[in-house]
Order: C-alpha cells, then structure tokens, then sequence
C-alpha cells in the first residue's frame, strides 16, 4: 500500500482525483477511481470482471479521455 500512498501524494498535486488502470482490486482499495480496459486480459466470456472498476473502456485512448473529461468537468 505504500506505493499507492506516494503516487497518491505525488498524483494529487496536479489532480483533484487518482486513476488507477488494470490493477482495479488495487484501485478500489486505495479509493481511487478505477478503469478497467478491454483490451487487457479481460474476456467477457469469462462474465464479470471479480473486481468492479468505476469505468469500462474499450480501449486506452477512451480510458485517458474519460479521466480527462472528468477532471475537465470538474475545473481541474
């Protein structure tokens, strides 16, 4: 957990909020919003994913424009 605390630190002098990618467990339990991107190891046919991400994305590009827009929207 000390490696999410400093990025944290570090992370949120420029955010107002920390996103994490790929590691979601890790994500949701530093509480952070976490993005889950299906180009990764995800396979729907395997159902749900065991840990529920605060966003899905269909790609990379879509994840950052999403965390983007979601700092933008909150005049960051």
């Amino acid at each position: 957990m000390a490696t999410y605390n400093f990025a944290e630190t570090v992370l949120t002098e420029r955010l107002k909020e920390v996103y994490g990618v790929a590691d979601i467990a890790g994500a949701n339990a530093a509480g952070w919003s976490s993005i889950l991107v299906r180009t990764g190891v995800f396979d729907p046919q395997q159902g749900p994913p065991s840990h529920h991400p605060t966003h899905v994305a269909n790609d990379v590009e879509a994840a950052v424009k999403w965390a983007i827009d979601r700092e933008l929207a909150r005049g960051v």
